[in-house]
Parts: structure tokens; sequence; C-alpha cells
């Protein structure tokens, strides 16, 4: 049991605290909502009224990243596409206790400035906000306001945010991606922030279910069809893997 515990410290010793990505969920909850209340004061913040009018955009343009060859670890992998991802924050004034919230969601830079990430974080009920905005928080804790809805679609649970300023890098994709191919999730399960997973792309399928409002029954009716993928990664549910004709 010495030799084992010994080699296990060994093996984590070239490991040192200040080379991890250490996620203290509620302080990172804290600035970010300090920073979004700062923005919010000065009058920069776009509310969800002004958001929704935009839902009926069914296209944008922008230039994607080149995809990239190397094959990398999944410690380079995580450490590459963190600072492609983000959260993208609902700050709202609570209609009950009157104070400001944040409740973030998924979604990732897919160009200079545009963030990819599901239709319905823009479009929902909001009976318990006062009101509303939509803000954009990067892993140090960085808050950027979302100035517009570049395309949605809310058949495939899509949409484009356009985020002026923000200094990320697009995170290139892989249009020749095959099943079997190894696949990484990095998500915030639940306010588990900058959560990774991995699993294996199992399926590419035809979708033609509308897709799915929260806790409601599915809707039956039939919707343009658009192209999924399965993985086997666990993920938050409602962050399905898809591309659409945005």
């Amino acid at each position: 049991m010495l030799r084992l515990l010994a080699a296990l410290l060994v093996a984590l010793a070239p490991l040192h605290a200040g080379e991890r990505f250490v996620v203290d969920d509620d302080v990172f909850i804290e600035k970010a909502t300090a920073a979004a209340k700062e923005l919010h004061k000065d009058g920069k913040l776009v509310g969800f009224e002004k958001l929704r009018a935009h839902l009926d955009r069914a296209s944008a343009r922008f230039v994607r990243p080149e995809p990239r060859v190397e094959k990398l670890q999944a410690p380079a992998i995580f450490r590459l596409i963190k600072d492609s991802t983000v959260a993208v924050g609902t700050f709202y004034k609570c209609s009950h206790c009157n104070d400001w919230h944040l409740d973030n969601s998924s979604g990732f830079v897919v160009a200079d400035g545009v963030v990819s990430t599901s239709e319905h974080v823009v479009n929902f009920e909001d009976e318990e906000m006062k009101e509303g905005f939509l803000v954009i928080v990067d892993s140090a804790a960085n808050v950027y306001p979302v100035a517009e809805v570049l395309a949605s679609n809310a058949d495939s649970d899509t949409c484009l945010l356009r985020v002026p300023g923000l200094p990320l890098k697009p995170l290139p994709m892989n249009p020749g991606a095959q099943v079997g191919d190894r696949v990484y999730c990095l998500s915030h399960p639940d306010g588990n922030h900058w959560m990774f997973t991995e699993g294996m792309l199992s399926r590419f399928f035809i979708n033609r279910e509308p897709a799915t409002d929260g806790d409601k029954p599915p809707k039956t009716e039939k919707v343009k069809p658009s192209l999924y993928i399965n993985i086997t990664a666990e993920f938050s549910p409602r962050s399905e893997e898809h591309t659409s004709e945005l």
C-alpha cells in the first residue's frame, strides 16, 4: 500500500496546482454577476424584448476558422477549447426577491464576435423576470453584452449571437467527422461550469421532430429535416449536438 501511494505521489508530482484550471462556481457567479451589474448600470446591455425581435432571422454569413489537423491529447484539447467556450448568461431582476440573478447555459465561439447557443436560451417564458438581459461570460468571469441575434432556428434549437468586442478565438470545426471518432464535450451542466467529458460519435441521423420545450410534452408536428449527431459523452439535457442550416 505504501509503495502504491508513493507511486501515485510521484505520478502526480509534475502537475502543480498552479497549472490546473480550478473552477470555483460560487466565485465565478459572484464575479460575473457583479460585472453584469456594472454593464447594466452603464446602459450597455440589450434586453430580451429587443433580442427576441430578431428571432425570425433565418440565416447569417460569417468566416469560419480553418479546421485543425494535428492530433492532441485530452488535456491539450481542454486547454484549447476552454478559451473558445463560454457561458451564455441570463442576467435578470427577479420578480419574487427583487434581486439580480445570473443563470448560465453553454455556448461556443464560431467566428469573430459570434457565439452559437440554443434557441431556447433566448426564447423562453420569463414570468419570474422584471427585466432580463443576455450576456456572454468567459472562463475568467469577464462579461460581454449580446448585441443581437444574427440567426435562429427553433426547430433545431439553434441560435447565433453577435457579441461585439469578444476577444475569444473561434472554435475550429471538423467537417470530416465520422462515426467512431472520439468526441469531447465542454459545458456547464446544473451550474457545474467547464465540465469536460469524453465519448464517441455514435450516429448521424435526420431529425424531423421539433426541439422539446423543457418539461412540456413534445410537439407532434413534423419540422423541416435537419442533420443531427448522437454522441456518447455525458452532457446536460437539452444540449443536443446537431447541425442546422443557419
